[in-house]
């Protein structure tokens, strides 16, 4: 089927390939509704069709349910774009046929030193950032050592700053980081076209949501 995506301007870094090897880190934070997962989700399986070899980690801090994951919803979007024919899925990882990049899964709260395993990374996307603590953070960050590696971090920030907020929002933000506020009320939303995304919008921007969680 026709590839049929409308990115908006606060999506735009994610699949600017002229920002590897410049920025390091792609930070996404506001609120629910924003689609920051759909929108790396989409830019990462991109990747992963042209980029021989490219491994994506996943990394989240409760990785219980591969339902209702990170890895969920790859596998809807592969199927949405029309590309299942192209990549392997299974219970643990995504691969590509072709390029032989592939997606693995991690969860740091019940296996925190399996950070150190992550050899090889071309591109971390950090999913529910904000309960990773600042230790956690600072031993995955120095993991990632591939040239050009990239580390997206997507967050709701909290009623409390987070670690991601005093390291990203704050004075001491590293100099190669992009930081963007994105919420679903924005000017520049990200739009995929398809009832999947929709539902996700939905969900994540539902009504009785405490304000900070809606708008980030």
């Amino acid at each position: 089927m026709p590839l049929d995506l409308t990115i908006g301007d606060d999506f735009r870094p994610l699949f600017d390939d002229d920002l590897i090897g410049k920025v390091r880190y792609i930070a996404l934070h506001g609120g629910r509704g924003g689609a920051k997962s759909t929108a790396a989700g989409i830019a990462a399986i991109l990747r992963s069709r042209y980029m021989a070899g490219y491994k994506v980690a996943v990394v989240r801090d409760t990785e219980n349910s591969l339902a209702g994951s990170f890895h969920a919803l790859l596998k809807g979007l592969i199927t949405s774009l029309g590309f299942e024919h192209e990549f392997n899925v299974t219970d643990t990882s995504i691969k590509h046929l072709e390029t032989k990049a592939e997606f693995v899964f991690l969860g740091t709260s019940k296996k925190p030193d399996a950070i150190k395993s992550l050899e090889g990374v071309d591109l971390l996307i950090v999913e529910e950032a904000a309960p990773l603590s600042r230790k956690v953070l600072g031993v995955l960050f120095p993991t990632i050592r591939n040239d050009g590696a990239q580390i997206w971090l997507l967050w709701n920030p909290p009623e409390e700053p987070c670690a991601c907020d005093l390291r990203f929002r704050g004075p001491d933000c590293p100099a190669d980081a992009l930081v963007i506020e994105v919420n679903f009320n924005t000017a520049n939303p990200f739009w995929f076209h398809t009832s999947l995304v929709t539902e996700e919008l939905q969900a994540r921007a539902a009504p009785d949501d405490p304000a900070h969680l809606r708008g980030g």
